[in-house]
């Protein structure tokens, strides 16, 4: 299975081995691959009711009820962790929207950002591009194919995906933040897939004082704020130095500062 690294994935609640393991062919070849990236810091699943939660929701978007029960996920991931017997990981689940809702959980190939990442803040380029059915997290390859194909032009670490009327939305795979003075703003809900990690950067940002307004913002305008930052399951919360021709000196402002280190109590 391309991306996985463990030795052994968990399928329809048994463990296999990765070499042994065929992929799972749906019975309805047209149904929607539903799926839920959950990061595992010290054998313990970061937000596994909210990620369930979402999967919920995934489903209700396809207009289906999911068949995994909560019990069946937590008890998947802790098999996972077992038979590979790793503390630290992307646990990737995959289940398809058709009648039987067969499933596969397995450890993802994941690249975490550096220190120096961190400490001085990424690249990102914009792209003209909304996802189908953003309250829903389901897998499109061509999706896929376009955001890897910028991210290798244009040596970027994320993409921001950008409407047709000019506002951006969400990062390829994260949420994005921009901030002015004490006040934070980030796209309402109905025009991205809210990340988990993205719920409790907003209560962190509201721990510390801010107000966090729901707006989008036009890629005309980044140059009016302050510093901007991004959100994700592999992420947590990460400053942006730039965007596409735009320098912001997100590393180093005290709001993004702040919202890093009152994040990190939710995690700990």
């Amino acid at each position: 299975m391309k991306g996985n690294i463990g030795e052994y994935l968990i399928s329809n609640n048994e463990p296999i081995s990765s070499k042994a393991f065929v992929d799972i062919i749906p019975s309805d070849i047209s149904a929607k691959k539903i799926y839920e990236v959950i990061r595992i810091i010290n054998k313990k699943a970061l937000f596994l009711n909210d990620h369930y939660e979402r999967l919920i929701s995934s489903f209700l978007a396809i207009e289906q009820n999911i068949i995994m029960t909560r019990y069946d996920l937590d008890n998947a991931i802790k098999k996972l962790i077992s038979v590979n017997d790793e503390q630290d990981f992307n646990a990737m689940l995959e289940i398809f929207g058709d009648d039987k809702q067969e499933w596969v959980l397995y450890i993802r190939e994941s690249s975490y950002p550096t220190e120096s990442m961190y400490q001085s803040g990424v690249y990102m380029t914009t792209l003209k591009l909304t996802r189908n059915l953003p309250e829903a997290k389901i897998w499109d390859a061509d999706y896929k194919k376009k955001i890897e194909e910028q991210i290798d032009s244009d040596k970027c670490y994320e993409v921001i995906l950008v409407n047709e009327e000019g506002y951006m939305t969400e990062g390829s795979r994260s949420n994005i933040f921009f901030v002015k003075d004490d006040r934070i703003y980030t796209a309402p809900k109905e025009y991205v897939l809210r990340g988990i990690t993205s719920i409790y950067a907003v209560e962190a940002c509201e721990d510390i004082g801010c107000e966090v307004i729901s707006k989008l913002i036009s890629v005309k305008d980044i140059r009016n704020f302050d510093a901007a930052f991004m959100t994700g399951t592999s992420v947590n919360i990460l400053p942006i130095s730039q965007i596409d021709d735009v320098k912001l000196d997100s590393a180093n402002n005290i709001v993004v500062k702040k919202v890093m280190n009152e994040f990190d109590k939710y995690i700990i």
